[in-house]
């Protein structure tokens, strides 16, 4: 199955990419972030961390509806979902 994956941000900036199509054998969470990670060459951390996308850092929209990263880990992907990840508000 195939899913689509919209960075934003200074995420979209860093990785210099805004959108990714990823190929996914078993729609799961793990499977996501390793597949994300391995495509955007994330060896400092910035995004993944420990299989995991970085909690702190970032807030995440399945097919345009946020959703928490513990929420992420119990659904199961299917052909054509959108997974927006933008950076959390900052300014001053």
């Amino acid at each position: 199955m195939r899913v689509c994956v919209r960075l934003y941000g200074w995420l979209k900036d860093y990785f210099k990419v805004g959108t990714l199509t990823l190929e996914l054998d078993y729609g799961s969470y793990q499977e996501l972030v390793s597949k994300l990670a391995k495509n955007l060459n994330d060896k400092d951390g910035l995004l993944v961390e420990g299989g995991r996308l970085r909690e702190e850092e970032v807030i995440v929209a399945l097919n345009g509806e946020v959703v928490s990263l513990k929420e992420l880990n119990r659904i199961k992907f299917k052909d054509g979902d959108i997974i927006d990840v933008m950076p959390l508000p900052s300014g001053g």
